[in-house]
């Protein structure tokens, strides 16, 4: 289980863009906040089967992330980048790193953009009913 603690935060994002920053980094174009912002959020226009894929954000080293702006003031555009790129490469080390016995299965696996809009919504349903259940517990 050591192995685990090691890849304490998943984020997911937009394997294409992920590919398409990938690219202008190689060839030192520019990279647009708004390309970033598609990195983490989609638009409504992306094509429902195409893939979130799941990063480890250690590869953003000591700067926490925050959001796109956030991490564009911090890092600039091109950082942030390479950070997400990173951020995969640390995922995959992770990924290859797991011990016998540990079923691959059990960590965090890519979905289609429609899985991840579904556990995006249920996420925010979860925490929009949380604070009423603590206010019962008060009460």
């Amino acid at each position: 289980m050591d192995s685990l603690e090691q890849c304490p935060e998943i984020f997911y994002v937009w394997e294409k863009k992920l590919e398409v920053l990938r690219h202008l980094l190689k060839k030192k174009r520019e990279i647009t906040k708004d390309l970033l912002a598609e990195l983490v959020e989609p638009p409504a226009t992306a094509p429902a089967s195409e893939l979130m894929i799941p990063v480890d954000m250690a590869g953003f080293g000591e700067h926490s992330y925050e959001d796109v702006d956030h991490a564009v003031e911090k890092l600039g555009a091109s950082g942030t980048a390479e950070a997400f790129v990173k951020s995969q490469e640390c995922f995959q080390k992770f990924k290859s790193s797991l011990p016998e016995g540990i079923d691959p299965e059990s960590i965090p696996q890519p979905m289609s953009i429609a899985e991840w809009r579904e556990a995006i919504d249920e996420e925010e349903a979860d925490e929009d009913n949380e604070p009423d259940a603590k206010k019962a517990k008060v009460e």
